[in-house]
């Protein structure tokens, strides 16, 4: 055997070996670009199929080879989010954030899973990081006060609602929301405004409906509350807290009648809310029918201990 020939031999060997070795520990070339772009196509169709388990496996691959690619963590986080996988979502999209920070969707929903767990602080950080990128987002400035309602920061959250209005005055739930601080901060006349605006632009509106009617109640203003609740009644019959809020308006101006007709209507929705008991409790005091009284007040009671765990 010539030199020569052992020489490419040895080689050949060498290069089996090497081989070999890469298959065994299971060490892959990385693939080309189109097999890259076919495994996150392949995630996309997973992640529209609902297939959450296929879509991590295709999504983590394409970040693999590609861990640039921005999109692809942006969906791993969507489905992870999918799956209840919050903090692996998290993960992903602050990822995200590192490879482009200048996209503020990412901080929004960053922010919002925290709002979401309750980590109030922290989404207050990104969704201000949001706004400082882009300051014309109404629905950020919405998140922003949402989540300073909830830390209990009403002066802040009012100034973000402001904002919002500011920036989208025809978006009917912003002014909802900004209605709904004012409310909780006892400003009634802008309340008041504030829900009015809403019914402009939202006419069948439920929930302003019930804001307003209560405010008109709790300010003594009856006649308007009833007018109110009534409204409410003609979009949805079987609305029962609007029926509850309605009976009890009636029994303020002492039309027991029809507050029952109303309580009556309400327990056929809403058996077990003890709201409803405690006003037919007091319907049944004010008729002097004692009895009846000691029962539903037996039902509040009842409800009461059925609801704590």
């Amino acid at each position: 055997m010539s030199k020569r020939l052992l020489i490419i031999l040895c080689s050949c060997f060498f290069v089996f070996t090497i081989a070999f070795m890469i298959y065994s520990r299971g060490i892959c070339v990385s693939p080309g670009e189109n097999q890259i772009r076919l495994f996150f196509q392949n995630g996309q169709k997973s992640f529209k199929a609902r297939k959450w388990s296929d879509a991590v496996k295709y999504f983590r691959k394409v970040i693999r080879f590609k861990p640039e690619s921005v999109e692809s963590h942006v969906y791993l986080a969507r489905t992870y989010y999918n799956m209840g996988e919050v903090k692996l979502s998290l993960a992903e999209y602050k990822k995200a954030i590192e490879l482009n920070p200048q996209n503020a969707d990412f901080y929004n929903r960053v922010g919002y899973i925290y709002y979401e767990i309750k980590e109030y602080d922290l989404a207050v950080e990104y969704f201000k990081e949001s706004v400082i990128i882009d300051k014309n987002n109404a629905d950020t400035w919405v998140y922003l006060g949402n989540t300073y309602r909830k830390s209990g920061d009403e002066a802040k959250a009012n100034k973000a609602y402001e904002e919002a209005v500011r920036l989208n005055p025809g978006n009917a739930e912003i002014h909802f929301n900004l209605g709904v601080a004012y409310r909780e901060k006892y400003q009634i006349d802008n309340a008041i405004k504030e829900f009015n605006r809403v019914i402009e632009l939202k006419p069948h509106h439920i929930k302003a409906y019930l804001y307003l009617g209560q405010i008109y109640s709790e300010e003594g203003n009856y006649k308007g509350a009833i007018g109110t609740f009534k409204k409410v009644l003609i979009f949805d019959s079987d609305h029962g807290l609007a029926h509850i809020y309605l009976g009890a308006s009636y029994m303020k101006v002492k039309e027991y009648k029809k507050a029952m007709e109303e309580f009556k209507k309400a327990s056929r929705i809403l058996p077990n809310n003890d709201l409803l008991h405690r006003n037919l409790a007091e319907l049944y005091e004010i008729q002097k029918n004692f009895p009846g009284a000691i029962e539903e007040n037996k039902k509040v009671i009842q409800i009461s201990s059925n609801s704590v765990y």
